[in-house]
């Protein structure tokens, strides 16, 4: 299980490093308002201590993990500002390095949280499940 959380620790990371480095890309080069930047920094603070948490074996991280990832796919899904973005893809350098940070870290890391979360979760409930079976027999 040690591995796993490694994992999920990591995809964390990695998803924090990506929307970091998008947010302070997008804050050098003005292209944002310095709100959003803030808030951009306080999400990257909060996945960045839940993946510490997670590598420490909270299992209440994990389940924010899962949580803030489904957040970040979400929230991404319905901006306006992110759909647009994509539009413009490949038409400067900065924008394309932009997007490729912004699909890591709001789809690509979540979503394989999000896979390895439940495949986790499924096989939580599967050895609590024996564990009680098991208890019923001597």
């Amino acid at each position: 299980m040690c591995r796993r959380r490694k994992v999920l620790a990591a995809l964390s990371l990695a998803s924090a490093v990506s929307v970091g480095a998008g947010g302070g890309l997008l804050w050098f080069y003005k292209l944002v308002p310095e709100i959003l930047t803030i808030f951009t920094a306080l999400a990257v603070l909060l996945v960045l201590f839940a993946a510490l948490e997670i590598r420490a074996g909270k299992e209440w991280a994990i389940h924010l993990g899962a949580s803030l990832a489904t957040v970040a796919m979400i929230t991404s899904s319905l901006s306006r500002a992110h759909f647009r973005a994509l539009l413009q893809f490949g038409r400067a350098p900065v924008i394309t390095v932009l997007d490729v940070l912004m699909v890591a870290g709001f789809y690509v890391f979540p979503a394989a949280y999000l896979i390895m979360w439940g495949y986790l979760t499924a096989k939580i409930m599967k050895e609590m499940k024996n564990e009680r079976t098991n208890s019923h027999h001597p």
